[in-house]
């Protein structure tokens, strides 16, 4: 019988560690059973984050300075923080309408000994959320299975301690108050904080005082003091980066998303040295008949399109364009036939650009490289995948969409988009986009597929387009089978989004 948990990895031992000491947490009130069973949990978590991040050890006094209300961070992150505050209150608080109220630090440094009372705190309530799941595991609630589960719930709101982001002394917490609500370090609140004045000013200003926002964590107040690094560039960095992939096991943007692991694969062609941005290419893959048990690379891969060559002949070139391509797993729910797969968490305002962020970032570190941006975005969607991207769609301005016999929902959101890329096109010519659909003749699909040709045909008449940017946005039937659609085309239209696919196969 398999519990869906991660597999057993062995505990820390202090002596592979030389500066990290066990913390042993104290739990008033529990059984000796409860209390043996908080302390392997914390191991568990502990052992985890060290094969992320190192043990971090207090930071002597000498080295931290207050920025204000009692928090502290080091001297150098303090200086800015205090500089940055000063310029977000000369700008915020004088607004008119008066939008924001106030802006302060609710977290500074964080020793590892504050960050155990903080863990000791919290951990009886994760122990009484988990108690049913636990219940039901083989080895029982206290076994090894039950220390897994709830390290990893733990994990994804409180770090171990000495393992937390604050205890490193450049990491800080914000809070504001905005038309009368109190925005804090709070889980329930990182949709309303992501939308909220104060996280816009921080998104285009902070970088000015060498604060950034950590995109590995779904927390918008959370800020990491990130100062410029003067070093002379070494003769690899000067090298190009060749094609390669990473796949993530958990990405914090997917993981109410139900189903295995891994959550992303990222894959990217050939970088120049010197380039930073690249544009990037997002699947949204189709039905399975594997349930949640769906690996998304061995199943969804091969046939998603996302190739940079052409994968018959991998001698032949594709796209040489700079760009990294994502293929996300969705969100296994089922339906009718069992096989439904949704997009849910890419469908919310902010969800496709976190993704996008998180991606970006993993690439970068993956590479070496200071920092990956975006150019430009191209959406690709393959049979049920069509209605994520579709939701998807609706809050962000993509350069193209490929769709791959995907059209099942009312097409009302695609139409939007390409009349809105089409005026595009006549009033700025250098941000072309791309609209390329395929049906099958006779498939549920063709329907909604034609509205959308329609719709094309008229705005392309309308602004006079030329035969080349027409060759760019296309519905046309298929008749290749359902599942070879995205392979065959996908990297023919990666590489050229005018290019004549059908008439090739």
């Amino acid at each position: 019988m398999t519990t869906g948990l991660p597999p057993a990895e062995p505990l820390l031992a202090s002596e592979d560690f030389p500066e990290y000491q066990p913390h042993v947490p104290h739990w008033p009130g529990a059984s000796q059973e409860q209390q043996d069973f908080a302390v392997r949990v914390i191991r568990e978590q502990s052992s985890r984050a060290a094969r992320k991040r190192p043990y971090v050890a207090d930071v002597p006094s000498g080295e931290l300075a207050t920025v204000e209300r009692g928090q502290s961070l080091r001297a150098a992150a303090a200086a800015d923080a205090v500089a940055m505050l000063a310029a977000a209150r000369a700008d915020l608080l004088a607004s008119s309408p008066r939008q924001v109220e106030e802006i302060t630090v609710v977290s500074g440094y964080r020793s590892a000994s504050a960050q155990l009372r903080i863990w000791e705190a919290n951990f009886p309530k994760y122990y009484r959320d988990t108690e049913a799941s636990r219940s039901h595991l083989p080895d029982g609630p206290h076994g090894e299975g039950a220390v897994r589960l709830l390290a990893t719930r733990i994990s994804r709101w409180l770090a171990a301690p000495g393992y937390s982001l604050h205890n490193t002394g450049v990491a800080m917490d914000l809070g504001a108050i905005e038309n009368g609500v109190r925005l804090g370090a709070n889980s329930r609140q990182v949709d309303a904080w992501r939308q909220s004045t104060t996280f816009a000013w921080l998104r285009d200003n902070a970088a000015r005082f060498n604060f950034h926002q950590n995109t590995t964590i779904n927390e918008p107040w959370h800020w990491e003091h990130r100062p410029p690094v003067h070093r002379v560039q070494t003769e690899a960095e000067n090298d190009p980066v060749q094609p390669g992939r990473l796949e993530v096991a958990d990405v914090p943007v997917l993981r109410a998303h139900r189903g295995s692991g891994p959550d992303l694969l990222i894959k990217w062609n050939a970088i120049p040295a010197g380039r930073s941005t690249v544009d990037v290419v997002v699947h949204f893959h189709g039905y399975a008949r594997h349930d949640a048990q769906l690996n998304i690379v061995n199943r969804k891969e091969p046939n998603s399109g996302l190739d940079f060559v052409d994968p018959e002949h991998p001698d032949v070139p594709g796209r040489t364009e700079p760009t990294v391509a994502l293929l996300p797993r969705g969100h296994y729910f089922g339906g009718r036939t069992g096989t439904a797969f949704s997009f849910p968490q890419l469908g919310t305002p902010n969800g496709l650009m976190d993704l996008i962020f998180f991606a970006l970032d993993s690439a970068a570190q993956s590479l070496s490289r200071p920092s990956l941006t975006m150019n430009r975005l191209i959406l690709t969607a393959h049979s049920g995948g069509g209605a994520g991207l579709l939701g998807a769609l609706r809050h962000v301005f993509a350069h193209e969409v490929h769709i791959f016999d995907a059209l099942y929902q009312d097409p009302a959101t695609l139409r939007a988009w390409s009349l809105r890329r089409l005026q595009r096109e006549r009033s700025d010519p250098a941000q072309h986009g791309a609209l390329r659909v395929f049906y099958l003749p006779g498939s549920p699909t063709e329907g909604h597929s034609l509205t959308v040709r329609h719709v094309v045909r008229r705005a392309l008449a309308e602004i006079g387009a030329d035969t080349t940017v027409s060759s760019r946005y296309r519905v046309e039937r298929t008749r290749l089978a359902h599942e070879a659609i995205p392979r065959a085309y996908g990297w023919r239209l990666l590489a050229d989004p005018g290019a004549d696919v059908s008439r090739t196969r």
